[in-house]
């Protein structure tokens, strides 16, 4: 593999306006970012992105490594989750109601999973 981490993207042109096609899938999510959005995933995690139709897709993206020891004792992890935490109302029970979380928090929570290798949390959050 590459060692990479995370991949960090932040779309630099405008769908629809600057090019069209170019969709961007993680997972089996068809994500729909605007310009100006970022958003991360795993690098190991599936992602493609589609044909471009015309126009010209700018996007900036960043590949962070990570070592596996210093991100083990990092208290980052456990600050991220707990940020997730409270962005998606999760709790026991949960305090917002999953039809009530807009669905990019649900793809972060499940990103933020999944890149901790907990993959049935993931797919709870994906769901």
């Amino acid at each position: 593999g590459t060692g990479r981490t995370v991949n960090i993207n932040v779309m630099l042109s405008q769908p629809g306006e600057d090019y069209t096609g170019g969709g961007i899938f993680v997972g089996h999510a068809d994500l729909k970012p605007s310009k100006g959005d970022l958003y991360w995933y795993p690098a190991n995690y599936p992602h493609k992105v589609g044909d471009v139709l015309s126009g010209t897709r700018h996007t900036f993206i960043l590949a962070v490594k990570t070592d596996e020891m210093s991100r083990l004792v990092s208290d980052f992890w456990v600050r991220a989750e707990n940020n997730f935490a409270a962005i998606c109302g999760s709790g026991d029970p949960p305090t917002t109601p999953a039809k009530d979380v807009p669905p990019k928090w649900h793809m972060l929570r499940g990103e933020h999973f999944t890149s901790q290798g907990r993959e049935d949390e993931a797919n709870d959050a994906y769901a």
